[in-house]
């Protein structure tokens, strides 16, 4: 996995198998990573890594590690620009207003 990847791919994939626990069932449930979170590591971060796994899984080859990890769905995940509480975001993705340009 690239160096550009792998931290992306961590943080995607441990807030999507490990959502916010709530075992009390006392204030906020467990929500899924917003699907822009999800687009932007499947189409700018990992596009290569993501279609082999992709890939791999159709042909039943798994890495060992990963046990059989279910990529996410991410149009089937909800937007936070439709319900900013529906859904997770990621840190690795909160980008500061000043660090963002149009070049």
């Amino acid at each position: 996995m690239s160096p550009f990847c792998r931290p992306a791919a961590e943080l995607l994939l441990c807030h999507y198998i490990f959502q916010e626990c709530n075992p009390s069932r006392i204030g906020p449930a467990p929500k899924p990573v917003c699907r822009e979170h999800c687009l932007a590591v499947k189409d700018l971060y990992c596009f290569k890594e993501w279609l082999l796994m992709e890939e791999n899984a159709r042909k039943g080859i798994y890495k060992p590690g990963l046990m059989l990890l279910t990529l996410p769905e991410c149009n089937r995940l909800p937007s936070v620009h439709q319900d900013p509480k529906a859904c997770t975001k990621i840190p690795h993705f909160n980008l500061k207003k000043e660090d963002i340009t149009s070049k």
